[in-house]
């Protein structure tokens, strides 16, 4: 799991990391997500979820059922969607990985409400498409930054 910083985030917070794919994170939730009633959620999974067989609609699919689950118990909690990052020992899933980042991305901008939630790219210069340098992930090292809208 990727260790989140305090420095990296805009806001005074806590990281509570759980799951390994987007059907885990549903699972859990209630028990693991809910009772700490985040007023932020940063969701980042379902690579593990592509690698494993699922289609990106089963992937959007668990996401909505999170996002309806998380809506009914906190309305007013905010999501970050981090994108699913291209990742080189994944590249046979790398089309999968597109498609389902395109599509949370659509369903986040048709059914979330205003400012609730938003799409982030695991990083920008890493998403260039399918083909890439043997080792480009070790210049996309540095930390995921939150905006500071979303801390509001």
């Amino acid at each position: 799991m990727h260790r989140v910083r305090q420095q990296d985030l805009p806001f005074q917070g806590s990281s509570h990391q759980f799951g390994s794919t987007v059907a885990d994170v549903v699972h859990f939730e209630d028990r693991i997500l809910l009772p700490y009633r985040p007023r932020l959620v940063v969701f980042y999974a379902g690579d593990n979820d592509l690698a494993m067989g699922r289609t990106p609609e089963q992937v959007v699919g668990d996401y909505r059922a999170f996002i309806a689950r998380l809506r009914s118990a906190l309305p007013a909690a905010r999501v970050a969607f981090v994108s699913i990052k291209p990742s080189p020992s994944r590249r046979a899933y790398i089309d999968r990985v597109w498609e389902t980042n395109r599509r949370i991305r659509m369903e986040i901008a048709r059914r979330q409400p205003a400012g609730l939630s938003r799409h982030l790219h695991a990083d920008a210069r890493c998403h260039r498409g399918a083909a890439w340098p043997k080792h480009a992930w070790a210049r996309c090292d540095h930390p995921l930054r939150l905006p500071n809208t979303l801390a509001t």
